[in-house]
């Protein structure tokens, strides 16, 4: 039996792409170092090495600035406090040297491309299941993403396409166990690496598994560092492959998660859950305020609608009863939602009073029933984003990435899926009509 691992910084940059020129080991460091030794009589080369490629640039997700470099404590580095700008004046210099001598740091370039963005996971794809690519680092990497993304029909078809460790990958802990691994860092009280990252990388650089801090943060669950980010201008809204933003990842943490909705959540949903959310529907703009009962409720399907398709178990096509979202909230406090707005009968009716051609005349037509008793989002909404270059409105299609979605759902659940997709983009060509 296969065990399910992940790749080391080396092997996942080789799994994107292959880099240019040739790779700087301790040899090529040392011909560098002899060229350097009389500005460094007082480093070891081989102590400086080991520095520079054990500590510097190996922190997950970003290289460490020379303020926080010079910050680590007395077991986190083998230099003592006073020689630390010394070696990081050499590790600029070996920076400028790389760039000059047409070598490459595997460390330095993984964290530049380490990110799963969907153009990237689209061409691990491509080499795996087309180009049929040899070597197992593609097809590690993907299932990486797949595990922590809760993406299981890609999991089967890695297993399918004969690939060992998927096999024991879907019979592990589960998506939640995967991402727990993933955000170990923004989970810890002592997040000064994360924002020394944001220093070098800025406030919205991405994790590898496509994540921004703050949204690992509140995945996390760590008011803290979330609080510090905010501070320094993380933006709340700033979405994933999938259209999700701080607050959706917030939620899915807490959905059936007694210890986080009754711990970080209310904190976490007070700072990052923007104060409106503005639609148009059937023409008109409607506004939807944090304090309405439709927010949560927007939120909740927003958050969980690609996991309603692509898990038959979970209700069919992309619909969500009563009963799904009431057992999603069951241990949200009432901070988060009042006693009044979890009582079955006043669910029904918030959901059927802004139906799509419901006769109350305050109905925002933000749902469409699917079946009886079971709604999806309206396909005819589009939604507001807010930009650095202003306000723009994209269709419901193209803010949830259902045509990226579609790649994850199997065929026999795809139907409902497609149909869906087909009626976002008639709601699309209908506004364009009338313009």
């Amino acid at each position: 039996d296969q065990e399910a691992a992940f790749l080391s910084q080396r092997e996942l940059m080789e799994s994107l792409r292959l880099p240019e020129g040739r790779e700087a080991g301790p040899a090529e460091f040392a011909a560098f170092f002899a060229r350097q030794r009389q500005a460094f009589r007082d480093l070891d080369p081989d102590q400086a090495y080991e520095e520079i490629r054990g500590v510097v640039t190996a922190q997950a997700g970003g290289i460490l600035t020379r303020e926080a470099y010079r910050a680590l404590g007395v077991r986190r580095s083998i230099f003592p406090a006073d020689a630390r700008d010394r070696l990081y004046d050499l590790f600029e210099r070996y920076r400028a040297w790389l760039a000059d001598s047409g070598h490459y740091d595997a460390n330095l370039l993984a964290h530049t491309w380490a990110a799963l963005d969907e153009a990237r996971v689209r061409g691990l794809m491509a080499a795996v299941f087309v180009e049929r690519a040899p070597g197992d680092k593609q097809r590690q990497r993907l299932l990486e993403w797949a595990v922590v993304h809760d993406e299981p029909h890609l999991v089967r078809r890695l297993e399918d396409a004969g690939y060992a460790p998927a096999r024991a990958a879907s019979q592990q802990a589960g998506p939640r166990a995967a991402l727990t691994r993933h955000l170990e860092k923004y989970s810890s009280r002592f997040f000064k690496d994360v924002l020394a990252e944001c220093d070098l990388y800025g406030l919205e650089h991405r994790s590898p598994m496509n994540l921004t801090p703050l949204m690992a943060a509140c995945a996390a669950g760590n008011v803290g560092l979330a609080d510090a980010l905010l501070a320094r201008g993380s933006d709340p809204e700033a979405v994933d492959h999938r259209g999700r933003n701080a607050l959706h990842w917030t939620l899915l943490s807490a959905f059936g998660n007694p210890e986080f909705a009754r711990g970080p959540l209310p904190g976490l949903y007070d700072r990052v859950a923007p104060e409106r959310v503005d639609v148009a529907s059937g023409g008109r703009l409607v506004r939807i305020d944090r304090s309405q009962s439709e927010y949560l409720l927007f939120q909740t399907f927003w958050a969980l609608t690609h996991a309603r398709f692509r898990h038959a178990h979970r209700g069919p096509g992309g619909a969500f009863d009563t009963a799904s979202l009431l057992e999603a909230w069951k241990h949200f406090p009432a901070a988060v939602l009042s006693p009044q707005r979890r009582r079955r009968p006043y669910l029904s009716a918030v959901l059927a009073r802004n139906e799509a051609g419901s006769s109350y005349a305050y109905g925002r037509a933000l749902f469409v029933r699917a079946s009886h008793g079971l709604y999806r989002l309206n396909p005819s909404l589009a939604l507001r984003r807010r930009g650095p270059e202003g306000d723009s409105w994209t269709t419901l299609g193209d803010a949830l990435n259902l045509d990226f979605a579609a790649e994850f759902v199997p065929k026999h659940l795809r139907p409902p899926l497609d149909g869906y997709r087909v009626a976002c983009a008639s709601a699309l060509a209908r506004a364009q009509g009338k313009t």
